[in-house]
């Protein structure tokens, strides 16, 4: 849509490959540090001269209940889903508020509701939302517009990849699979990541 885009990831290959299929910039940081990402802020200021638009997708981690989560699993569900979104906002902040701009953070259905074996996942995912009311609440008066996306299923490889426990216990491939967890999705099908970009690009738009 005529956006000059930045991609920002901890895997040099992978950023660089995503960049490279969209016309991208590609940034290697780990969005949970504040230095890295103060540099790749810096390094995305320098390139296109401000900033416009933060979308915060990072997230992952967080499986088994509380008695099966060790501090060191906690921890990594904390830096995953909370940590890249805090940091990463606070550090566009400064250009986002001069521009007008807007975050979009893509949450989770487990930020609204709680499901079985994931309590990392699902705390840090509601923190989330805590997070998004904060900040726009916050920076909504000085321009900024926030706003959290919650997913339920998205088909990507990392989805595709959770399928694998069911696919085994079942003995069903993985077309069989998505129909089993989506069935009371009133679509009754997983998203997909077009759905998840074009909700994204409205958010990001003057429209919205």
């Amino acid at each position: 849509r005529g956006c000059h885009v930045a991609v920002l990831g901890r895997r040099k290959e992978l950023v660089t490959e995503v960049a490279a299929q969209i016309a991208g910039f590609p940034v290697v940081a780990d969005a949970a540090k504040p230095e890295e990402m103060r540099e790749a802020v810096n390094t995305v200021l320098e390139r296109f001269g401000g900033l416009d638009v933060l979308i915060a997708n990072a997230g992952g981690h967080g499986l088994g209940s509380a008695t099966e989560t060790d501090d060191a699993a906690w921890a990594r569900a904390r830096q995953a889903n909370l940590d890249t979104a805090f940091v990463a906002a606070r550090e566009t902040l400064p250009s986002l508020i001069q521009r007008r701009g807007s975050i979009v953070f893509i949450a989770s259905i487990a930020s609204l509701a709680a499901g079985p074996q994931v309590c990392g996942y699902t705390t840090f995912k509601h923190a989330l939302i805590g997070l998004t009311r904060s900040l726009a609440r916050d920076y909504g008066p000085q321009g900024v517009r926030v706003n959290a996306l919650c997913p339920g299923w998205v088909r990507t490889p990392m989805a595709d990849e959770e399928m694998q426990p069911l696919m085994q216990a079942r003995g069903i491939s993985l077309d069989e699979a998505y129909p089993l967890v989506t069935a009371d999705v009133p679509l009754q099908r997983p998203a997909t990541a077009q759905d998840i970009a074009s909700v994204c690009r409205f958010l990001a738009s003057d429209e919205a």
